[in-house]
């Protein structure tokens, strides 16, 4: 909105480029300031498997190591999935999605923390893979959504929300979801009850060739016709306008 920018600094050391990263963004309301992490992954291959992260802080204009807790160095983030979710009525917090569960870091305290996933009734034997989404943000609250057994060898698709604050957060059940798209993959959501699911036909760089779009308030699909294309995205994030101008901020020509 104010056409301002600022490029980071340079990290103190940057790691060797072949290291896979996982990156996240958020505001530390106590402190006042916008942060950003990011996480360097060695050995994603090898028994050698060990995270480390970085953080940078506006107000100071400055990255600075973050201890990773012991235990938690072989922490395992799914690849293609590198960017954290970060809720604006929970501040400070930002969630990473990982293999079996959920890695959650305070901005303010440091503080990191891990969430099992939920665990929704079993799949009947030799159908389908459990998880049909990746991390969400779903009304102010952090989503996952499962398949999972319906009864007499059926499957539905059910939401899952972390509820409660990021120390004692536990998952409710919120919704299933309708029959007609349970075995394709949600991809994003968009608010108010509106979802885009991969189609089940792929084109040859395996994005879904026809996105749904899918209103649960309404039990209704469609094709999606969004301004942007599906397929080529990852996640949401939802802007709340301000006309914050940072230390350190240009002005584009």
């Amino acid at each position: 909105m104010t056409r301002q920018f600022k490029k980071l600094p340079s990290p103190p050391k940057e790691p060797d480029s072949r290291l896979w990263r996982m990156v996240g963004f958020g505001f530390d309301d106590v402190s006042d300031d916008y942060k950003f992490i990011r996480f360097f992954v060695k050995g994603i291959h090898s028994r050698s498997y060990r995270i480390k992260a970085e953080m940078y802080s506006v107000n100071e204009d400055t990255w600075k190591e973050v201890k990773v807790p012991e235990g938690l160095e072989k922490f395992k983030f799914p690849l293609f999935r590198g960017v954290g979710i970060f809720l604006p009525d929970q501040t400070r917090v930002l969630y990473f999605e990982g293999f079996h569960e959920l890695l959650s870091f305070d901005l303010h305290d440091e503080v990191f923390r891990v969430h099992p996933f939920p665990k929704p009734g079993k799949l009947p034997a030799g159908q389908g893979k459990p998880i049909r989404s990746s991390l969400l943000e779903f009304e102010g609250s952090v989503a996952k959504i499962y398949e999972e057994s319906s009864g007499d060898d059926e499957t539905v698709l059910s939401l899952w929300t972390l509820d409660g604050d990021c120390g004692n957060g536990s998952w409710t059940k919120q919704f299933n979801f309708e029959d007609h798209i349970k075995n394709d993959h949600v991809t994003l959501y968009l608010g108010d009850g509106q979802f885009v699911v991969a189609a089940e036909n792929y084109d040859r760089h395996g994005y879904p060739s026809e996105p749904i779009f899918y209103y649960h308030k309404k039990k209704h699909a469609k094709e999606y016709l969004g301004a942007s294309p599906a397929r080529e995205l990852i996640s949401v994030v939802k802007c709340n306008e301000s006309l914050v101008s940072l230390k350190g901020f240009k002005q584009l020509e």
